[in-house]
């Protein structure tokens, strides 16, 4: 990224730049700690923007210390969606957009915004596939070349992108280690990380990269989540693992089951049932798999059973202890947008909608010309709609 392309950016050691020229055209201080959260790429793209860049210097190939467990992990790429997300919405973002070269443009997009982009359609992918078989098996009642057309469409595309996506994210870690330690050590080293299950997180990353990058984009409220410098080999309780997780992937996950559910009947590949049964249950199954010590006692897991559902009953003011709080609290970001704009802008929205065109073709309503009452309702509506408003 340093050369040829010229787009690395500013991520800290060991990234330098000429302090001189920086200074002299304005500096690198921002306004806000919202929009500017990551500060250290906005000092990056200021200095792009007036004609520096970046270069790397690493003089001792050593790792940054920190917290190498499951929570700590996510709640980086958490942060960095969040700081990602704000950058899309900056005008320096546009500015470079607009002038970069075509090279030194594809670099910086596909290092930064671009590849939050990617993650966040490729879950929106996955999603839309399984809503697609549900669809077009359901439709069946109305028309049956519809199931042989979506068959055709999901078992020809699907399969193949997704390993073409995960076959993409390994190649860039597959080349860097075959540099350094040769081709040997590359195969061994991404065999163990298969072994150890990297897929599973892997998508469950995504997904959790996908979700904080969108709602950031929509709703804004990005913020600084410290991450800490420990070593995490403590149990969290199912409680927590939920709270943090149940609005990113659970709730999609579940959705996404039951349109698996009502695609049955039709045969849509081995490739797409493949790949969106490994996707559910990566969304399921990745924070307790991760879980130091999850199935090491039943004891245990009972206990985290009924503080679940005592969770669940309580009410009060803290998330820790209540659902309504925590659902209260997953509501704040959206207080700053219309009801309409919440609506319009969500998916479900035009799932619901498709769905009733597919209900009310199946099952007409019957006509309202040769019903009295209908008509008297008809007459009498207007008004009361007016007055309601």
């Amino acid at each position: 990224l340093d050369w040829p392309l010229k787009a690395r950016l500013h991520y800290g050691h060991p990234d330098l730049m000429d302090k001189l020229q920086v200074v002299q055209q304005g500096g690198v201080s921002k306004g806000t700690k919202g929009l500017n959260l990551s500060e250290d790429v906005f000092a990056g793209l200021d200095l792009s923007l007036r004609g520096g860049w970046t270069v790397y210097r690493e003089y001792f190939h050593v790792g940054k210390g920190r917290d190498m467990g499951f929570m700590s992990t996510l709640s980086f790429y958490a942060k960095v969606s969040m700081g990602n997300a704000e950058q899309a919405i900056t005008r320096q973002w546009m500015r470079l957009g607009l002038h970069l070269e075509l090279q030194q443009l594809l670099g910086v997009f596909y290092a930064h915004v671009g590849f939050y982009v990617n993650q966040s359609l490729v879950n929106r992918v996955t999603k839309a596939f399984c809503f697609t078989a549900a669809f077009f098996t359901v439709s069946g009642a109305v028309q049956d070349i519809f199931q042989g057309l979506a068959a055709d469409m999901v078992s020809s595309y699907f399969g193949y992108f997704y390993l073409l996506f995960i076959l993409a994210s390994m190649l860039p870690y597959v080349f860097e280690v075959c540099l350094e330690e040769g081709l040997q050590g590359a195969c061994w080293s991404l065999l163990s990380s298969l072994l150890a299950l990297s897929p599973i997180f892997s998508s469950f990353q995504s997904k959790l990269m996908a979700y904080f990058f969108e709602t950031t984009l929509n709703y804004g409220g990005a913020q600084y989540i410290p991450t800490g410098r420990g070593l995490a080999t403590a149990r969290e309780p199912f409680v927590k693992l939920f709270r943090c997780f149940a609005a990113s992937h659970m709730h999609d996950a579940m959705e996404a089951s039951l349109f698996i559910g009502f695609s049955i009947g039709v045969d849509y590949g081995v490739g797409f049932y493949g790949c969106t049964f490994f996707t559910i249950i990566a969304w399921f199954i990745a924070p307790f798999l991760f879980n130091p010590r999850q199935f090491e006692s039943v004891t245990h897991q009972l206990h985290d059973f009924l503080e679940w559902i005592a969770w669940m009953r309580r009410l009060g003011s803290d998330e820790e202890k209540s659902w309504y709080a925590y659902q209260v609290r997953l509501q704040e970001v959206r207080r700053n947008n219309s009801m309409l704009l919440v609506i319009l802008g969500n998916c479900r929205f035009a799932a619901m909608l498709c769905s009733l065109v597919l209900i009310l073709s199946a099952y007409p309503l019957p006509s309202l010309a040769h019903m009295e009452d209908y008509t008297a309702l008809l007459v009498y509506m207007p008004p009361l709609a007016h007055a309601a408003l």
